[in-house]
Parts: structure tokens; C-alpha cells; sequence
């Protein structure tokens, strides 16, 4: 059975791929105004305005780049979100 979360996650995923493909194939010029466009849209978007399978998605693309930040070990386990699979906009945390 294919719950909201389930058919959300894999729009998400088709997203990613499809922008992950046109950016693989570009010589770097983008990067400028994708930060620039990323800055932009955290400047009007709250953890609050996204759904569950939003969040689980920039949990998982954020994490290898929180670890260089915080200069966490490479071997380090990833962050484990639990009850994600709610409905609603603000998920549990564990």
C-alpha cells in the first residue's frame, strides 16, 4: 500500500534527479545562482511550512555537508529521524 508519505518521498526523488542531471552536466556556471536561489527560498521557508517527506529529503541531501561543517567523523552514522511517516507538516523527532 502506497501511503501520502510514500508518493511524496518519490516525487521528491524525481525532483532530485532531474535537477541532479541537468547540474552534472552543466561546467559549474549554475552554482552562483543556485546558492543564490537556495538563500532566497530559506529566507521565506520555515521548517514548519514543509511536509514530513520534505523534510526527511533535506535531512538526507544536508547531512554529508552538516558533518564538513561541524568537522564530524567521516565515519560517522547519519542523523535518524523517527515518526516521518505522519501526514502532517511538523513531523515527531526522536
Amino acid at each position: 500500500m502506497c501511503t501520502l508519505f510514500d508518493a511524496e518521498f518519490s516525487e521528491l526523488v524525481e525532483r532530485i534527479t532531474a535537477t541532479y542531471s541537468f547540474v552534472k552536466t552543466d561546467t559549474g556556471s549554475v552554482l552562483p545562482h543556485l546558492r543564490s536561489e537556495l538563500e532566497q527560498v530559506m529566507s521565506q521557508v520555515r521548517p514548519l511550512d514543509l511536509s514530513a517527506a520534505e523534510v526527511a529529503a533535506l535531512l538526507a541531501i544536508l547531512a554529508p555537508a552538516h558533518l564538513r561543517v561541524i568537522g564530524g567523523p567521516p565515519g560517522r552514522p547519519g542523523l535518524r529521524v523517527r515518526g516521518v511517516r505522519d501526514e502532517h507538516a511538523a513531523p515527531q523527532f526522536a
